[in-house]
């Protein structure tokens, strides 16, 4: 999906929603992505494996990855948050990377994504 490319967005681009259990980034017109705990969780500092396809039945953390209007055949994928702050419905500061692949067996894509974060 990422086509071997490099990309960089500046923060005017961003736009954050969240809430307790899933956090929704879209990155200009052309870019989205979901980070979503399993079973009803809260999303907090940690690692989630083995995510599939946000929505997925909740039993498994959740990651969604759009491009241009192309997600994947059986999207699936890992992320790690190192700093999540929310304040009511917004995000006020995120540190996430995570690997998501459009199937199975499909090769990665590698994302970083840093919103007002102490992390670099």
């Amino acid at each position: 999906m990422g086509g071997g490319a490099r990309l960089n967005f500046g923060g005017d681009l961003l736009r954050m929603t969240g809430d307790d259990r899933v956090v929704r980034v879209s990155i200009g017109t052309s870019l989205n992505l979901t980070f979503a705990a399993p079973n009803q969780e809260r999303l907090r500092v940690g690692e989630y494996r083995k995510a599939m396809r946000y929505p997925n039945g909740d039993d498994l953390p959740g990651i969604s990855l759009e491009a241009k209007g192309r997600s994947g055949i059986q999207p699936s994928g890992s992320f790690v948050i190192w700093e999540l702050e929310m304040k009511e419905k917004n995000v006020v500061r995120l540190a996430v990377d995570f690997v998501h692949r459009c199937d199975p067996t499909g090769p990665p894509l590698y994302g970083m994504l840093r919103f007002n974060s102490l992390m670099r």
